[in-house]
C-alpha cells in the first residue's frame, strides 16, 4: 500500500469486515468451537486440571484470531492484491490449532500460579498478533497487485 488513500481504504474495509466476521463468528461458531476445544483438552488432561478455575467462553475459541486474519486477507483482496488461496485455508486451520495449543499452555501455567496464567494469557495475545501478521505476509503472492 503506497498511497494514503489506499491505507485509509484498507483500514475502513478491515474494520467493517472484522466487525461482521467477529459478530457472526462468535454467535454462530464460538460456542461450538470452544466446546470442541474443551472436549479435546479434557481428553488430553482428564482430571489433572481443575476446570472450576477456568472459564471457557466463545472468545477463547480462536474466532477472534481467525476473524482478524480473514479481515486482513479480505481487505487486501478488495484492494486487488493477489493471495494464495490454499495458504489462506491452511492458515485458518493453523490458527485454530495454535489456539488450542495456546489454551493448553495457559491452563497448564495455571497449575503453577494464577498470576502466571494471567501473564501467559496476555503474552499469547501478542504472539498471536505476530503470527497473524506473518501468515498474512505469507498469503500474499509475489506480484502483489492484480
Amino acid at each position: 500500500m503506497k498511497t494514503r488513500l489506499e491505507k485509509i481504504n484498507f483500514i475502513a474495509w478491515f474494520v467493517a469486515i472484522y466487525s461482521v466476521l467477529l459478530i457472526i463468528g462468535l454467535n454462530l461458531f464460538g460456542k461450538a468451537l470452544v466446546g470442541i476445544d474443551v472436549w479435546i483438552i479434557k481428553k488430553i488432561f482428564g482430571n489433572i486440571i481443575n476446570y472450576n478455575t477456568i472459564m471457557f467462553v466463545p472468545e477463547c475459541s480462536g474466532v477472534v484470531a481467525v476473524s482478524a486474519y480473514l479481515a486482513i486477507v479480505l481487505s487486501l483482496i478488495i484492494l486487488k492484491y493477489k493471495l494464495k488461496w490454499k495458504c489462506i485455508v491452511g492458515f485458518v486451520l493453523l490458527l485454530e490449532f495454535w489456539n488450542l495449543v495456546r489454551i493448553v499452555i495457559v491452563i497448564y501455567s495455571e497449575k503453577v500460579s494464577f498470576l502466571l496464567a494471567q501473564v501467559t494469557h496476555v503474552i499469547f495475545w501478542f504472539i498471536t498478533g505476530i503470527i497473524i501478521i506473518l501468515l498474512t505476509i505469507k498469503s500474499i503472492k509475489k506480484n502483489k497487485k492484480k
